[in-house]
Order: structure tokens, then C-alpha cells, then sequence
């Protein structure tokens, strides 16, 4: 649980007594939701309402840092982070049979792109080819950890190489403005460019910081975890846990064609299938002879 390590770390290292009252406060609270994420087949919609009753919490005025008591939490406190939302996607992810096939790494890793021949000419290239790539900074991913080695025909040593393929991508951003899509942007056209199955998602509170950005065209999916609403309330809807799930769920099992189909929101089950009546065989407009 990355959420969880935050605030037992933060425990472990303020001396504060007030505050470290405070995190044992939090992390009591953070453990009803925690549950739910380790048993996966508990409803998105109970999630939702476990997170939102934390969210809740964690924003009591009472955890704010106070200048005059010298205590509590500045607001760029790691515990206000978005860092919440990994559990979130986490407890998603869980639920993938993906995560159980050999050489399926899901965490926060470093992926490959850029695959290419390295040499400044023939001649070097043909006495040592090395394909190499570029990495990116730690990403919270699904990817697939590919071996492979190469040998120029006709020799006899092989080039022995790793390759993290990415397959799934997460940004979770509480608030993102106009230069964290820019960067999002780029990460996602890179890995887009590698492999066409490379899907990167931005999850997020809201945008409010980005009215005027075209969400449409760019090549990643955005999700905003919180309900609109007038009150003072911190609501994760479970609509957006719904879409984001079924979202997961297409880039893992359907195909290429099939992604350009705009994504529904299934609210109903599908009814069974009912049997059709059995067609009359066609009549024959021949002339009896």
C-alpha cells in the first residue's frame, strides 16, 4: 500500500507528539479502506464511499498546521498528495489475471522506449551490433519484462539483452495544469509510438486548473475522481471508478479494432440471450410440373 508506507514513514519521522497522534489517527482511519482494497471482490461503489469517508477525515480542519499550537500538516504535506489514488488503481489492478503470468511486473518502475540500433557505421555495426533505449523515470506501470539475445548469422556468440515493455501507464495528479498534460503528453506519444497496445491514464480531483485544454485529441484518458458538488465535501464517484476499471479492462482483453468502439458505461446487466423461434423452411415458387 503506497499511501500506507506515507504515513507510517511520516510516523516514524516527525517528532512532533501531536502529530504523530495525529498519523496514528490517520492511518487507524486509512485501514478501513485498506481492507476493502485487499479483498478483490469488494464493489467499486464501496470503495468509492470507504475513500470518500477518508478523504473527509484527512481535510478536518484540525489537521492543518497551526502556527500559534505549532502543530499539524503544511498543505504540500506528502499526506495531501494524490498518492491516495495509486491505492485506488492498485486495488483495481489486483483484480487482472494479467498480474499472474510470468515476467508481469506492476509498480513503480522505469520503462523502455526509443528501441534502436546503436553504431556510427556499417563497419562498426556488423563487428558489434547493439540495440539500445531509452528510459524513462520511475512510472506506476504494467509492463512485461522481455530476455531476448541476438547474433549476427553465422556467428556463434549471442548478444544477451532486457526489455520492460510497457502495456499500462499512471499519472495521478490532484490538480494537473496545462504543463503536466504537456508531459503527460510526451510520455504517452513515446510509448504510443513503441506499441500500439500502450494505453497512459490521468487520474485526477478535478481539472479545474485545465478549462481550456482539449482533452479529446490528446492520446491519454483522463478521469476526475470527484463528484461535483456544492457542498464542502470530498466525494469519489463511483461512476468514474466504474469507467475507470472498464477502461483497464478493454486495453487488457479486446483488440486494436475493437478500442476505436467508443466506451459505454454498462449501468444493466445484459439480459440473457432468449431462444429464437425456429424459421418455417422457405417456400418454393416453382411450378409443379
Amino acid at each position: 500500500m503506497y499511501y500506507s508506507k506515507i504515513l507510517a514513514d511520516l510516523k516514524k519521522q516527525d517528532r512532533n507528539p501531536v502529530n504523530k497522534m495525529y498519523l496514528g489517527e490517520l492511518l487507524l482511519k486509512w485501514k478501513n479502506f485498506q481492507k476493502l482494497t485487499e479483498d478483490t471482490s469488494s464493489a467499486n461503489a464501496d470503495l468509492a464511499e470507504a475513500l470518500s469517508k477518508f478523504l473527509n477525515i484527512l481535510h478536518n480542519r484540525k489537521f492543518l498546521y497551526n502556527r500559534m499550537r505549532n502543530n499539524g500538516f503544511q498543505e504540500d504535506s506528502p499526506i495531501y498528495s494524490a498518492n491516495y489514488m495509486n491505492d485506488l488503481i492498485s486495488a483495481l489492478m489486483k483484480r487482472q489475471p494479467i498480474l499472474n503470468q510470468t515476467g508481469i511486473t506492476w509498480d513503480f518502475q522505469p520503462l523502455n522506449y526509443k528501441f534502436a540500433l546503436s553504431g556510427k557505421n556499417p563497419m562498426t555495426i556488423t563487428e558489434t551490433p547493439l540495440f539500445n533505449s531509452q528510459k524513462t523515470s520511475p512510472v506506476l506501470s504494467l509492463a512485461l519484462n522481455l530476455d531476448y539475445q541476438y547474433r549476427v548469422t553465422g556467428k556463434r556468440n549471442f548478444t544477451k539483452a532486457n526489455f520492460r515493455l510497457p502495456f499500462l501507464l499512471f499519472f495521478p495528479i490532484k490538480h494537473p495544469t496545462p504543463e503536466d498534460i504537456f508531459v503527460i503528453e510526451h510520455y504517452a506519444m513515446q510509448m504510443k509510438s513503441f506499441s500500439h497496445v500502450t494505453q497512459t491514464f490521468l487520474l485526477c480531483e478535478s481539472l479545474k486548473n485545465c478549462q481550456d485544454c482539449d482533452f479529446q485529441n490528446l492520446p491519454f484518458k483522463t478521469f476526475a475522481l470527484l463528484t461535483e458538488n456544492n457542498k464542502n465535501t470530498y466525494q469519489i464517484s463511483p461512476m468514474m471508478v466504474n469507467r475507470l476499471e472498464t477502461a483497464i479492462k478493454n486495453i487488457l482483453f479486446q483488440s486494436p479494432e475493437s478500442l476505436l468502439i467508443v466506451e459505454k458505461e454498462i449501468t444493466e446487466a445484459v439480459p440473457a440471450r432468449t431462444a429464437l423461434p425456429k424459421k418455417s423452411p422457405p417456400k418454393s415458387y416453382r411450378k409443379k410440373k
